[in-house]
């Protein structure tokens, strides 16, 4: 079981990206820890990435100090080796001939590998169908994207506002944001079922609607964002939280102005290069600072340049509600 409370900064019964595919190679397991459980991740012989619990059922050692020996997880304790579905396959100590105990088995969570990333479903409902992914506005095979991920002492719920507000730039990013006005005008924020869009251009109040910088910043609930910045520029956000305090994500970006691999490549590197290190880096300060560290729809006085933002939050409290109900809790 998942527990729940209404402040917990893990959605349950929802689809997280947790890692980049890319990272995780065929021939050794890597340890992480997403909505405060220790996992392991590794690739069985066919190359499937595979999530499990770290705690060996043996004798709890950590599986992702392991190996990958002939498609299986070997535990660096006492070598008992695990399938992809959790079973032990061999207990060295036994002997060849062992019957191997039922309950010998290690815990694998419903994963799937897609658009780049590991998805890991986190909750006790039946996973649904479809991960939360703007499949019609992000490909999947662009040879110009770039990627990379970071981890900061933020939560979720802090995080997900830092990256779906638009009217923090020509002050958070002021040295990035020479000539950007400050009014938020045009803007439109609606919701349909888990999508929550929101396009909006920054202006002058004495500049005409259309000459201000414009972007779109929406979300898939709980914690997949797509952002646009102007006409060439655009990508995705994928959180996931580590604990209640701490947040894991990865950041996608894409541009449309070079066509050709290689130059095209170059390009998205510097402009994703230019993000992390000059303009990430004034969010993960104001996020460090804002209190308290856990947001809710009512916690701040919210505007309407928030609308998205508050749109999230009730969703968010609406997600909680129903597991506590699920879970046999009486809602509050």
């Amino acid at each position: 079981m998942v527990a729940q409370d209404t402040h917990s900064e893990s959605i349950p019964n929802r689809w997280y990206a947790i890692f980049d595919a890319k990272l995780l190679k065929r021939n050794k397991p890597i340890g992480v820890k997403r909505h405060g459980l220790d996992l392991v991740l590794w690739r069985d012989g066919t190359g499937r990435a595979v999530v499990q619990h770290a705690a060996c059922p043996h004798r709890g050692a950590n599986l992702a100090l392991g190996r990958i020996e002939q498609g299986c997880l070997a535990c660096p304790y006492h070598g008992f080796r695990f399938s992809a579905d959790g079973a032990c396959v061999e207990m060295p100590c036994e002997g060849p001939d062992a019957k191997i105990r039922k309950d010998m088995r290690a815990t694998t969570l419903t994963s799937k590998e897609a658009h780049g990333l590991i998805w890991m479903w986190y909750g006790d409902d039946a996973p649904d169908d479809e991960l939360p992914w703007f499949t019609d506005r992000i490909p999947d095979n662009d040879p110009n994207a770039c990627t990379t991920t970071f981890c900061w002492d933020v939560s979720l719920s802090r995080l997900v506002e830092g990256m779906m507000d638009f009217h923090h730039f020509p002050f958070a990013h002021r040295h990035m944001a020479i000539g950007v006005g400050a009014m938020l005008d045009p803007f439109e924020a609606r919701q349909t079922g888990d999508l929550i869009e929101s396009f909006a251009t920054l202006r002058r109040p004495d500049q005409p609607k259309e000459a201000g910088f414009s972007g779109e910043l929406s979300a898939i609930f709980p914690a997949t964002i797509y952002v646009a910045l102007g006409e060439g520029v655009y990508g995705s956000v994928s959180m996931c939280p580590v604990d209640d305090g701490r947040t894991w994500g990865s950041i996608t970006y894409h541009q449309r102005w070079i066509a050709t691999p290689w130059l095209g490549k170059l390009l998205t590197r510097f402009l994703l290069f230019t993000e992390m290190r000059f303009v990430q880096p004034d969010d993960e300060r104001m996020l460090l600072s804002t209190k308290p560290a856990h947001a809710t729809a009512r916690v701040n006085k919210l505007v309407r340049a928030d609308a998205a933002i508050a749109m999230w939050h009730k969703t968010r409290a609406r997600a909680l509600a129903g597991a506590s109900t699920d879970a046999g809790g009486a809602r509050t």
